[in-house]
């Protein structure tokens, strides 16, 4: 049983995620410049059902994918339809390979571990998101 409160970053950490989003020109990186809001619902990588320690060691194998989980987490607090949802979706798996190329060359392993997060993540994003997506409203 996980009794811990859900994981949260302070808006100056959000602003750090923001500032590096923007050099890397990631799409979506404006998202973050709202950091109260991004503070309020960013929660790391992974579903936020996901155990804290689930979440702590996928940001721990890969820590320069969570700016791209951000991103995505604030894409899902302001939803929309189906359409908008695929969007966010495919959004992540785009950030995720361009920082992955960003950080790691095509010689470093880490690279591919964390392509392979993104796209299993983006798999999972897919078959289970809707219960996380905030669908518009009728």
């Amino acid at each position: 049983m996980n009794s811990a409160p859900p994981f949260r970053y302070t808006p100056e950490e959000i602003h750090e995620h923001y500032l590096l989003a923007r050099k890397l020109k990631l799409s979506g990186y404006w998202l973050l410049g709202n950091t109260g809001r991004a503070a309020r619902v960013c929660n790391g990588i992974g579903a936020e059902w996901f155990p804290a320690w689930a979440r702590h060691a996928i940001d721990t194998l890969c820590p320069h994918i969570v700016i791209v989980a951000d991103i995505h987490d604030v894409r899902y607090e302001i939803g929309g339809d189906a359409a908008a949802r695929r969007r966010a979706d495919d959004e992540y798996l785009a950030n995720g390979y361009a920082v992955a190329e960003h950080f790691y060359a095509w010689y470093n392993p880490v690279r591919y571990i964390a392509e392979f997060v993104v796209r299993r993540m983006h798999r999972l994003l897919r078959l289970g998101g809707d219960k996380a997506w905030r669908a518009a409203k009728k």
